[in-house]
């Protein structure tokens, strides 16, 4: 009686904790900050680089880990498309960044690493990829300011 008791409480439990062992979940949960955050440090590079040179028809991005695929929803206003890494060609030493549907020449960002500093800064790692020879690293401090996130502070790692 007591083995029967415990499993109808071990499958109520269940029931009450859907989101755990879920197998169908491709991505795990992330808080609406660090989603917010994340977006503050793409939208940094499509204001302040993308959007000012013509020679770009997507934007493809990818992050450390995997994300809701609604994330690019978020950048549905951007003035250049926004698209999943997947979507692109990632470039070799002697092509640039293709997008696989229509050719274009295409700017990859992957945020390779996200750290929290503090419940309102984050620190993020990005790697920038234009064409086959020129690539490089950045790291981002994102701030929540103004009721808003966005990148405080911009420094270039490295170069190629």
């Amino acid at each position: 009686m007591k083995i029967l008791a415990l499993a109808a409480l071990i499958f109520i439990t269940s029931l009450a904790l859907p989101g755990i062992n879920s197998a169908q979940a491709p991505f795990a949960e992330e808080s609406a900050s660090s989603l917010a955050a994340r977006e503050a440090g793409f939208r940094y590079y499509l204001d302040h680089y993308v959007e000012h040179t013509r020679r770009f028809t997507v934007f493809c991005i990818s992050t450390d880990k995997p994300l809701p695929d609604n994330f690019i929803r978020r950048f549905s206003n951007a003035k250049l498309p926004v698209v999943w890494a997947s979507s692109c060609d990632y470039p070799d030493p002697q092509n640039s960044v293709r997008n696989k549907n229509s050719g274009g020449e295409e700017y990859y960002l992957a945020m390779v690493s996200f750290k929290w500093l503090s419940g309102e800064e984050a620190e993020a790692q990005v790697v920038e990829r234009t064409d086959g020879v020129a690539w490089s690293q950045y790291t981002l401090r994102i701030s929540f300011q103004g009721a808003k996130w966005k990148v405080t502070r911009y420094r270039t790692d490295w170069e190629f």
